[in-house]
């Protein structure tokens, strides 16, 4: 027998589990970063009079709360969903007004003691890079499959209003009543239903195709056509319209509502029956999603080989006046170590695909 909730519990998404693991990921490799910088805060050392406490808040707090973060996104908790969409939302924001503000010209001014000060110029304080990945954690946290993994599980679980089998030691009133009248219908698994009637002083089954919503019913009903119903037992073969209006007495609407009818010969397993405007839906959203993996790893194959082919290439950072061009014989550290980030998020966004590919080929072929 399934644990309770596990009916009204959404499928994991896979994107989401490698998006909490990458935050995990990331946020703990900045962790040493941020005790430095707290260590450096505490003693007053060089360096930090001029910290503002949004720079504080950055470098010192968000890696570790980016880290619990990323571990709640796993969990699927819901304040983790909130703050990971919040975070990109904020990021998309700031890069944004950065590429709309543009360059930064050259000026000078004087200051209060008379001393001439020029501001060099500066290009436009926004990153491509960033603007891109957190707009793919925005479509990815907004769609309805993944927004249900956080916020159908606790609304959902009262909304089941059908009947549930329980232990055969354990009788119930709904077991008296279907042992005098000698039926009875219940709920198998998600989606699917059945209806038993007593027979020879056993329980004959017939199996009801279905689907579980989301929305005021929270459960369709696929009833078979005339055609297949012929291929049912010899004892329900014949009384086709008895048995659909008991199913309807016990399975009503609007809790219930009823689909079209099933055609064919009923399958010796389970069917997956899918409600075609659903699927459609839910096939626009992944061909977005490889759309937007496949640029990201279109972009960062363009930046390594534009690197490798300059000798330069740009830090994807921006603070603390890291966000530069780096050279390979001036700075080869800093040099191969933004080619490796690149590399990094372009494997894996090949990896996502891939791993959705092999996800999507077990789904049809279970």
């Amino acid at each position: 027998m399934p644990k309770r909730g596990a009916l009204n519990a959404a499928p994991r998404s896979p994107l989401v589990t490698v998006l909490a693991w990458l935050l995990m990921l990331g946020s703990g490799l900045l962790l040493p970063i941020s005790f430095i910088s707290a260590l450096m805060l505490l003693v007053g050392s060089h360096g930090t009079a001029s910290a503002t406490v949004g720079g504080v808040l950055l470098i010192v707090f968000a890696p570790a709360a980016t880290l619990l973060a990323g571990f709640g996104l796993w969990r699927r908790w819901r304040w983790a969903w909130v703050y990971v969409l919040l975070l990109a939302l904020a990021v998309l924001v700031v890069q944004i007004v950065g590429w709309w503000r543009g360059p930064t010209p050259q000026y000078s001014y004087v200051s209060a003691s008379g001393v001439l000060n020029t501001v060099s110029a500066s290009e436009a304080q926004y990153s491509p890079l960033l603007i891109l990945v957190s707009g793919v954690v925005l479509v990815l946290l907004s769609l309805p499959r993944v927004r249900a993994e956080f916020f159908t599980a606790r609304s959902a679980a009262p909304a089941v209003k059908g009947p549930v089998a329980q232990p055969p030691d354990v009788p119930t009133a709904k077991d008296a009543i279907a042992a005098a009248r000698g039926w009875r219908v219940g709920h198998q698994g998600r989606d699917r239903m059945y209806y038993e009637e007593r027979r020879d002083g056993a329980w004959q089954r017939l199996d009801i195709e279905g689907e579980m919503l989301m929305g005021e019913a929270h459960h369709a009903v696929y009833l078979a056509s005339p055609d297949r119903w012929r291929h049912y037992p010899d004892w329900a073969r014949e009384r086709r319209e008895e048995i659909v209006a008991r199913i309807r007495s016990e399975f009503r609407e609007p809790d219930y509502v009823y689909g079209g009818e099933l055609g064919g010969a009923p399958p010796v397993a389970r069917a997956s029956v899918r409600n075609p405007s659903r699927h459609d839906g839910q096939r626009s959203t992944n061909w977005l999603t490889v759309a937007l993996l496949l640029a990201l790893a279109a972009g960062m194959a363009w930046l390594i080989w534009s690197g490798l082919g300059s000798g330069e290439t740009r830090l994807p950072v921006k603070y603390f006046g890291a966000r530069r061009t780096v050279t390979r014989l001036a700075d080869p550290a800093m040099y191969w170590t933004a080619l490796g980030l690149y590399a990094a998020l372009g494997v894996g966004a090949l990896g996502l695909l891939g791993w959705g590919w092999r996800a999507a080929r077990s789904d049809r072929s279970s």
